[in-house]
């Protein structure tokens, strides 16, 4: 089901992110990429279609789809949704790295 609206996605339980995840995926280098992208079709049962429909917001995301979805970009030093590095120097990422 499409939701194109806040309202819609509260009522059916989700969060409606208008541009998705797509800044933080292009601020990510090619191997980056393939890896993020494998990793959410993967832990979450997306197919090719669907990866790229939540990368650009067209769909809501469930509570665990944001879960995961920030957890990734977080291992790899961006926040999902406003595409900012997080890390600001080798020694914060080594940190969270090895964890």
């Amino acid at each position: 089901m499409r939701y194109n609206t806040q309202k819609k996605a509260k009522k059916a339980g989700n969060i409606y992110l208008p541009h998705g995840f797509e800044k933080a995926f292009y601020n990510l280098n090619p191997s980056q990429m393939n890896q993020v992208q494998e990793e959410l079709m993967s832990t979450l049962a997306w197919s090719t279609t669907t990866f790229y429909s939540r990368m650009r917001g067209v769909y809501s995301y469930s509570p665990r789809e944001i879960e995961v979805v920030e957890s990734v970009f977080r291992a790899l030093g961006f926040d999902a949704w406003t595409g900012e590095r997080t890390f600001l120097n080798t020694a914060e990422y080594e940190t969270v790295k090895h964890e």
